[in-house]
This record gives C-alpha cells, sequence and structure tokens, in this order.
C-alpha cells in the first residue's frame, strides 16, 4: 500500500469548554495587588524546582501537581485547574466545580490585570476567534514573551488559551519566590494545561514519535492508538475497544476486528452527515516503539473498509501533537526510493531527482525509525527540488 505523506487528531469537549468558560469571565479590569501571605515554603520550593528541572517534560505535568500544594498554598485563583487535573490536597472539589467564589474572583482580576494590562480586550478579542488563534493572540496582546517561561512558537499551538498559568506566575513572585523558580514551576503548568485541556486525549502511557512537522491535527476524526502491545480505537459510533497485537500483524495484513469496526465506523459517519469532510478521516496515533508493520496493517485494514485519507500523529513539543498527512498513491511515474531494514538502516534507490519519494520498511522496523526517515526525506526533497508529493509505502516487505 502506498501514501502520500501526512494528517489529524481525536477532540476533547467537556475539559474544554469548562476551561474556555474562564477565559471570558476573567476580562475585567481591576487595580491592587495581592499581599504577600508567605504562602510558600522556600525549602520545598527549591526541592520542586529541582526535581522540575532534572524531569523528562513529559513527567513535570504530575511533579507540579504533587509537589505546588507541598511547597505552597493552592491559590484560589489556580484551584479550578488542580482540581480537573487530579489534585485534591488542600482545594474542595465540589466548591470549586461549582464555580469560583467572590475571592476567587477578584484575586483572579487582581493578578491577571498585572500580567496582561490590556485583559479585557485581548480575552474579549481570543474568546471569538477560532481555537488555534487563541493562544497566539493571548500571548501578543498581553506581551506574555516578557516572562521568558515559553516560546511564543510552541505556546501559540496551545489549543486552550487560559490565562491560569500566567497569573499563577504573578502570585508566585508575589510570595517571594525568586523569578527563574517561578519561570519552571510555570512551563510545568503549562505542560500541564496542554495535557490536559488540549485537542488530543492520549493514552499515558503512548510514546509518539517526535517530529518538526507544521500541520496540526484536524479537529474530528475516527482515531486508533497503536501501543507496543495493543490497538486501541475510538471511532464515531462505537465505545473504545482494544484488540491484542498478534505476530501475523505485522505483515500489513487485514485486521477483521479493526475492518468490521472501521466498517461500521464509515457507515454510521456516512448517514450521519454525508457532506462532513472528516467523515470518513482516520488518525494513526502510533507508538514509536510500535513494529512499522502493525501500523502498516492498521492502514491497509482503513483503506479496505474505505477510510482515508490517514493522518500520522507525531510529537513536536511534549504534549503538543502535529501530523503527516497521508492519503493513497497512484503507481506511475519516476521515484525515488527509500528502504529502511529491520534494524534501522537505509539505503536508497532509483532517480534521485524524481519528485516522489516511496518509503518502505521491512514489518520488524520500529514505527519511530520509519517517521524519522520519512520527515528527513520529505525534507530533503522540498529542500532541494520543491517535490509537489512525497508517497511512502506502507506495506512492509
Amino acid at each position: 500500500m502506498m501514501l502520500a505523506a501526512g494528517h489529524i487528531a481525536r477532540p476533547r469537549t467537556g475539559l474544554v469548554v469548562a476551561a474556555l468558560a474562564l477565559v471570558v469571565g476573567l476580562a475585567c479590569r481591576s487595580e491592587g495587588r495581592v499581599a504577600a501571605t508567605g504562602a510558600c515554603d522556600a525549602g520545598k520550593v527549591e526541592e520542586l524546582v529541582t526535581r522540575l528541572d532534572a524531569a523528562d517534560p513529559h513527567d513535570r505535568p504530575d511533579l507540579i501537581v504533587e509537589g505546588w500544594s507541598r511547597a505552597c498554598e493552592v491559590p484560589k485563583a489556580l484551584e479550578f485547574m488542580f482540581t480537573l487535573a487530579g489534585e485534591r490536597e488542600g482545594v474542595d472539589e465540589r466548591a470549586v466545580l461549582r464555580g469560583p467564589d467572590a475571592a476567587a474572583l477578584e484575586q483572579r482580576r487582581v493578578l491577571l490585570a498585572r500580567v496582561c494590562p490590556d485583559a479585557e480586550e485581548v480575552l474579549t478579542r481570543a474568546a471569538s476567534l477560532r481555537a488555534r488563534e487563541r493562544a497566539a493572540t493571548l500571548f501578543d496582546g498581553c506581551a506574555l514573551g516578557r516572562f521568558g517561561i515559553m516560546p511564543r512558537e510552541e505556546y501559540a499551538r496551545h489549543t486552550i488559551a487560559s490565562p491560569l498559568p500566567w497569573i499563577g506566575y504573578q502570585w508566585l513572585l508575589d510570595q517571594g519566590v525568586a523569578a527563574a523558580s517561578a519561570r519552571s514551576m510555570v512551563h510545568a503548568l503549562l505542560l500541564l494545561e496542554r495535557r490536559e485541556f488540549g485537542a488530543v486525549a492520549l493514552p499515558r502511557y503512548l510514546s509518539l514519535a517526535p517530529g518538526d512537522v507544521t500541520l496540526p491535527p484536524p479537529a474530528n476524526a475516527n482515531a486508533v492508538f497503536v501501543t507496543p502491545e495493543h490497538i486501541l480505537y475510538d471511532l464515531r459510533g462505537r465505545r473504545e475497544q482494544r484488540v491484542t497485537i498478534e505476530p501475523s500483524m505485522v505483515r500489513g495484513e487485514l485486521i477483521r476486528p479493526l475492518y468490521d469496526a472501521l466498517d461500521e465506523a464509515a457507515s454510521f459517519a456516512a448517514a450521519l452527515d454525508p457532506e462532513d469532510p472528516d467523515a470518513r478521516r482516520l488518525t494513526v496515533y502510533a507508538d514509536q516503539r510500535a513494529p512499522f508493520g502493525v501500523v502498516a496493517s492498521v492502514l491497509h485494514t482503513a483503506a479496505r473498509a474505505g477510510l482515508q485519507p490517514w493522518s500520522l500523529a507525531v510529537e513536536r513539543a511534549p504534549f503538543d501533537v502535529g501530523v503527516i498527512e497521508a492519503s493513497p498513491w497512484t503507481e506511475g511515474g519516476a521515484r525515488r526510493l527509500v528502504d529502511i531494514d529491520a534494524r534501522g538502516a537505509v539505503t536508497r534507490s532509483g532517480d534521485p531527482g524524481a519528485p516522489v519519494v516511496e518509503i518502505q520498511a521491512a514489518g520488524e522496523a520500529r514505527f519511530g525509525r520509519w517517521v524519522e526517515v520519512a520527515i528527513s526525506e520529505r525534507a530533503a526533497c522540498e529542500a532541494t527540488r520543491g517535490c509537489p508529493r512525497l508517497a511512502i509505502a506502507l506495506a512492509p516487505r
């Protein structure tokens, strides 16, 4: 099976809607300062920051959730975020989910006015934009780059633009926490925000291949998750199910339980809205450690069920998902051939100046290696000859 190279994602609705409700509600001017109350223990803050700085970025959200309440009080302005993220200590969960009280609202207003003097205008404008435009609007309108916590390019890819982490930064400074320590803690909060409220709800144990791509995942599509042991699918009209990966699945063959589910999902989508462009799209979120042949089998099965185009998810930054668009490729014409063996070694043949690059791999090759080569080949092709498309062979050899 052959594809033209990568794009797509699974939406998260409830938490995002709840978080967005805060954006407009915070757009009120206020003056003043939140008084320092000695709410942080300097020694415990230092210990937490040391752990954060040494940790893998993927572990930092859990560390900040567990460690904040030990190093500092949880300010009322952040109770909402910590409650939805699973923190319970020191927070009245029921009260938070009922809505902020007057004290919490006032604390947010005071802190926000200092973080973003034009908050009313900026947040009102952001709330009227598409989700993927809000973060950049907040970052620019509030000049958040002055804090040096996260680069604009990375923050602009947030699908939720909440001022809460930035409010947390100002609160930490007011408690006497050093700016460098506050930046580490708030960077972890931003990663927590992306993980909890982002567009894609990934299983915690799924490790996507890294990839420098520009396409974000679409808001609505069928999704299949491939781990080293299982294939999980979350499809329209069906509850989430899983299939245990068998050795035979590395040969690019039909996976019958998945086919039945995909076929039903395609029929359901067509009946629900025949004009929906995403109704037959499929996103594959494959662990970089998964065998290439299993991913090939998933896409072969999707093609048989009539689901296409396909997208292959990669991680641009921690909890920031991008995609490589994939669609069926018609054979014919000059092309360059790239082959990846089971150990990851690459050989190239064919016309080096061809406008199409076809990539194939052994079924046992790691999918992460396939992604690495595919992105490299696409970049080289576009940089040297402006190739109109990159074809990818997903049938393992």
